[in-house]
C-alpha cells in the first residue's frame, strides 16, 4: 500500500531512485575511457539491483497487464519517472560519448536486458 507522498513507501521510492541515479554517476565517472563509461553505466544499473533486488520492485511495478503505475497518484508517478530518466540520462550521456548511434535507444536495450537478467535471477516467491 501507498503511503503519503512525503515518506513511507513513497519517500522510499524516491530515495532509491535518487541513490542509483547517484550510484550510476560514480561508477561512469571512475571510468576514463568513453567505451568503458557507456559499459559501466549499465553494468552498474545491473549491480545496483542485484545487490538490493527487494528496490528493482520499488523502482519497477509489475502486475500481470505489464508495467503500471500501481497505487501512485498521478504527480508522484512523473516525478519517479524523472528521477529514473535521470538516472538512464546518465547512462545515454556515457553512450553517446562514446560516439554511438541513438543513445536513448541502446541505453533503454541495455536497462532492458539487465531488467531481464535481474528478473530471471530472482527466485519465485
Amino acid at each position: 500500500m501507498v503511503r503519503r507522498q512525503g515518506g513511507g513507501l513513497c519517500g522510499h521510492s524516491r530515495r532509491i531512485a535518487d541513490r542509483l541515479a547517484a550510484f550510476l554517476a560514480r561508477r561512469i565517472a571512475r571510468e576514463s575511457n568513453a567505451l568503458a563509461k557507456a559499459r559501466a553505466g549499465v553494468e552498474a544499473f545491473y549491480r545496483y539491483y542485484q545487490k538490493s533486488p527487494t528496490n528493482f520492485g520499488s523502482a519497477f511495478i509489475f502486475r500481470a497487464k505489464g508495467v503500471q503505475p500501481v497505487g501512485l497518484k498521478p504527480e508522484l508517478d512523473r516525478d519517479l519517472n524523472a528521477r529514473l530518466a535521470l538516472a538512464f540520462g546518465r547512462i545515454a550521456e556515457a553512450i553517446s560519448g562514446a560516439g554511438f548511434e541513438d543513445p536513448d535507444g541502446r541505453a533503454a536495450d541495455g536497462i532492458s536486458h539487465a531488467s531481464g537478467l535481474l528478473i530471471l535471477a530472482t527466485p519465485a516467491a
